[in-house]
């Protein structure tokens, strides 16, 4: 056998599989489900939940629990937590209760708010090892993908949104940005950090298209051709912002919102992308 013919075939071996991004349609929040070429399931945020301040929703219940159990999920992986507000992890208290979770991820940053210490506590009593990442690190999540931790920094003492957990994600060719609510402030830090090597095809739109977000430099860097916004249906923040909808138009990048489109499915075979909505 040829070298060159081992190459090929190690190249074929290295696609096998498909990537999968599901933007969960979650309400005024993030859920995002990972599924990696080897059928393994990763969980970035869990969506809001109000029942702990008088309200009735509760994301993990009503949307992430149902699909997971619709696409016949037995364990997941890991639940990466952006950052401790509630819109991103209130719905991990019904995940963590309805499945095996093999791991808990954020950047180690905490809240004093009392429904994330009652998931802290309800993590603990799970014994769910519990790991914190910083700039800098690599999840062993897959191995068709490289997955990068681009921020926060070590000691970090920004906001709680400034301190999201940036995750960048390749397969082949294909790569996924997840910038959790970062804002300005940290957009600019890591378009100076790392200028090109921010280049994605695929953009979660941080902070929800939020106008303390998106700015032109950071969007020139990640340079997407696919963004998805991740908000509520005539929510109150007026997100998304019009201002960071007329930015990404004026870049030609294709706009998906799940309060508009529902649940937004993107699928990477390595080469190409396609969309299920």
């Amino acid at each position: 056998m040829t070298a060159l013919l081992v190459h090929l075939l190690a190249a074929v071996i290295l696609l096998a599989g498909e990537f999968t991004a599901i933007f969960l349609d979650s309400g005024q929040g993030d859920a995002i489900v990972l599924k990696t070429p080897s059928e393994k399931i990763y969980l970035i945020d869990a969506g809001p939940n109000d029942e702990e301040y008088g309200g009735y929703f509760d994301a993990g219940r009503d949307v992430v629990v149902p699909f997971l159990v619709s696409r016949n999920t037995k364990e997941i992986e890991a639940i990466l937590i952006s950052h401790p507000h509630l819109d991103h992890y209130g719905g991990a208290w019904t995940v963590i209760s309805s499945f095996t979770v093999r791991e808990f991820v954020s950047s180690g940053r905490r809240s004093k708010a009392p429904p994330y210490l009652k998931l802290m506590e309800a993590i603990s009593a799970k014994k769910i090892p519990v790991k914190a990442v910083r700039q800098g690190d690599t999840l062993d999540w897959d191995a068709e993908l490289k997955v990068q931790v681009l921020w926060p920094p070590k000691n970090f003492k920004g906001s709680d949104n400034n301190s999201s957990v940036i995750l960048r994600i390749t397969h082949g060719k294909n790569s996924f940005l997840f910038p959790g609510d970062a804002e300005r402030e940290a957009e600019e830090e890591i378009v100076q950090t790392y200028g090109p090597g921010l280049r994605s095809n695929v953009l979660k739109a941080p902070h929800h298209g939020s106008k303390t977000s998106s700015t032109e430099e950071f969007l020139s860097a990640v340079s997407p051709n696919l963004a998805v916004i991740s908000c509520g249906r005539k929510n109150r923040y007026g997100h998304p912002y019009p201002a960071v909808l007329e930015r990404l138009e004026k870049l030609g990048v294709s706009v998906y919102r799940t309060d508009l489109d529902g649940t937004v499915e993107i699928i990477s075979d390595g080469e190409t992308l396609s969309i299920k909505k």
